[in-house]
């Protein structure tokens, strides 16, 4: 199956219940209870949705997502690659809607939480997760769950919640570090695209 087509497939969107105020409170009291005791990434996003407190959320999706290219060629709608011959096919994740949005997010080493963070747009800041080769994360993930949260003071409690709830970076103290030098960044950004985009490869773009 399609890259994008796979990650369209995992978009779930949890609906706010009526009495919203009230399972909002019962949720916080039960994460809290239940953080200290290591609680497990799945549970604790099932209690964060059923609270009505967030919105639409991606879980597990590959990092791949932000150097993929949309494959125009194999998409009925061609109309932007006729009308810009030349220019590159959008990057995938700036065609996700979810991604423009305020929420919070995990960094996943394989399966397991490396760092829990958030955002006013969930786009940018992945981003720079993932495409900053100098970045105090970039080697140390590869997928990523990101929780669309509108109220910023729900994003301080959730993000607060997490942190507790699961074993992450997020107390790590970092050590002083040698800048990488320009062309390696280069170097890096052009390998990561090119493994992400093997289509384009193979046609010659």
């Amino acid at each position: 199956m399609r890259l994008d087509k796979s990650i369209s497939l995992r978009i779930q969107t949890c609906r706010a219940a009526s009495t919203v105020a009230r399972r909002a409170s019962g949720t916080w009291g039960a994460a809290r209870s239940l953080g200290g005791s290591g609680l497990r990434a799945g549970v604790l996003n099932q209690l964060l949705a059923q609270s009505g407190i967030l919105g639409q959320y991606a879980r597990m999706w590959p990092r791949d997502v932000f150097y993929r290219r949309l494959d125009l060629a194999r998409r009925s709608n061609v109309r932007t690659e006729k009308a810009h011959p030349g220019r590159p096919a959008p990057l995938l994740f700036r065609t996700i809607e979810l991604l423009a949005k305020p929420g919070v997010y995990i960094l996943y080493r394989g399966d397991v939480p490396y760092y829990v963070g958030q955002a006013k747009k969930l786009r940018s800041r992945l981003w720079r997760h993932a495409c900053v080769p100098d970045g105090r994360y970039f080697n140390h993930w590869n997928f990523f769950s990101a929780f669309v949260t509108e109220d910023r003071d729900h994003r301080n409690q959730v993000e607060s919640i997490l942190i507790a709830a699961m074993p992450t970076a997020n107390s790590m103290k970092p050590l002083k570090k040698t800048a990488l030098p320009r062309e390696v960044i280069k170097m890096v950004r052009q390998i990561q695209h090119a493994q992400a985009n093997p289509f384009l490869e193979s046609r010659g773009d």
